[in-house]
């Protein structure tokens, strides 16, 4: 009697083993199933929880670019990238979405990309990170990507909020340069006044003095002329961001006045003009 009691709860055990592990294997199959491929970058941004907060400030008519366009990267910061606050201007939002499809090639050479603005992207080889620089020198490190390849986009979650790059004049006077701020100022003005002025498409790059460098000199008393030439010595065709400078051993540039610059690294960046 007993090993006949014994035999039928040992094959209910193995009745019960054999369902338990027939569930775990469906359950398994289920959780494998691959997800329904996302159409746009705006679908997958509402798959990412970390994005949260980045993706609840994207208003109606970015809601409808993100969907309806093609080649697109965005540049989603991490929820931890925005701290306390969510005050986010439009202009700095739109400057994340960049129109043009960027991966692992975008990080190579010394390519440049626009959005609302210029942006430098580079690799940090020291620990191996994508970084974008925007404003100020701010950078942000990519933590991850992905693609989603029908609509040829990608979105790169980012550890910091990009800074949009400010107009000249506003950036010397926060950083307190306010003799070059009205050298340059007087400048713009007069150009501004030309009609055949291209200074809103130009790109230049300014070595500016501060206002030690300048010395008992005023530029706001020198006259335009003086401040032009005083000008044309410190600038250069072309945009050189601070992270391509740093990374060159040595580079040779012609300024406006038509003398050689050299900026080379000496235990710290130093400009030389011949």
């Amino acid at each position: 009697m007993l090993p006949n009691i014994i035999s039928i709860l040992v094959g209910c055990l193995c009745l019960s083993l054999g369902v338990l592990a027939q569930q775990a294997l469906s359950s398994t199959a289920q959780d494998q199933q691959p997800l329904k491929p996302l159409s746009n970058v705006y679908e997958l941004l509402m798959h990412l929880p970390e994005a949260s907060k980045f993706s609840s400030l994207l208003d109606p008519e970015l809601q409808t670019y993100l969907q309806n366009q093609t080649n697109i990267t965005v540049f989603a910061p991490h929820n931890n990238a925005f701290h306390q606050t969510l005050l986010l201007d439009k202009n700095t939002t739109k400057y994340h979405l960049l129109p043009q499809l960027c991966l692992d090639d975008c990080w190579s050479g010394e390519s440049l990309y626009k959005s609302t603005s210029y942006m430098k992207l580079w690799m940090n080889h020291n620990i191996n990170t994508k970084q974008i620089e925007s404003g100020n020198m701010q950078s942000a490190a990519v933590i991850r990507s992905i693609q989603v390849p029908s609509q040829h986009s990608v979105v790169h979650i980012i550890d910091s909020i990009l800074t949009v790059p400010r107009d000249i004049e506003t950036t010397l006077e926060a950083l307190k340069f306010t003799k070059a701020k009205d050298m340059v100022s007087q400048i713009r003005q007069r150009k501004n006044s030309s009609s055949n002025s291209n200074d809103a498409t130009e790109m230049i790059t300014l070595f500016i003095p501060n206002n030690q460098a300048f010395g008992t000199v005023d530029p706001s008393t020198l006259g335009f002329d003086i401040n032009v030439m005083i000008y044309n010595v410190h600038a250069v065709q072309g945009l050189h961001t601070s992270q391509e400078l740093k990374n060159s051993n040595i580079t040779t540039m012609q300024n406006f006045a038509g003398s050689n610059i050299t900026i080379h690294d000496n235990q710290g960046m130093c400009v030389h003009l011949f």
